[in-house]
């Protein structure tokens, strides 16, 4: 995992400058919740003031729909056509990890979108069950596994 200063480094030099598109946004606002979830105390008031920075430059860049953008492109990526390659299948993990991070941030999106969501993913998950697996051992932590999209892979005996 990447060091908290580390973290905090990424999440101020993404907070620099207006976003432009989306996944500056979700960058950031991804290393912000890893940052949240170090258990040093001393980052506390850090990460409080990196999240008002935060709200205040998605308000700005004009993407307070940031959440639902982020649904939308997994749902696109999920219900392409054909086999997705181990890379898209690791995008599509990505996104749902984005996902979280922006819910667990206070970010909202409208509860039919999210179902949605969720039915596209597992439709995939259960299409290429074998792959996705095996992007699902790559990519889970400690933060991360007991997240429906990695513990239901996980839990699927070989």
């Amino acid at each position: 995992m990447t060091s908290t200063r580390d973290l905090i480094r990424a999440v101020e030099a993404g907070l620099e400058r207006k976003f432009r598109l989306p996944h500056q946004a979700s960058t950031v606002g991804m290393n912000l919740f890893l940052l949240s979830l170090d258990a040093n105390a001393g980052t506390a008031s850090t990460v409080s003031f990196l999240k008002d920075r935060y709200w205040k430059s998605i308000t700005t860049s004009g993407l307070e729909d940031l959440p639902a953008t982020q649904l939308l492109y997994a749902m696109r990526l999920a219900d392409s056509s054909g086999p997705l390659l181990y890379e898209e299948l690791h995008k599509l993990f990505s996104l749902c990890d984005e996902t979280h991070a922006l819910r667990t941030l206070g970010f909202q999106a409208d509860p039919t979108l999210h179902e949605r969501f969720e039915l596209a993913v597992r439709s995939r998950f259960h299409r290429q069950s074998a792959e996705a697996r095996l992007v699902a051992e790559d990519k889970a932590a400690a933060w991360n596994a007991d997240l429906w999209w990695y513990a239901e892979l996980l839990a699927v005996p070989e």
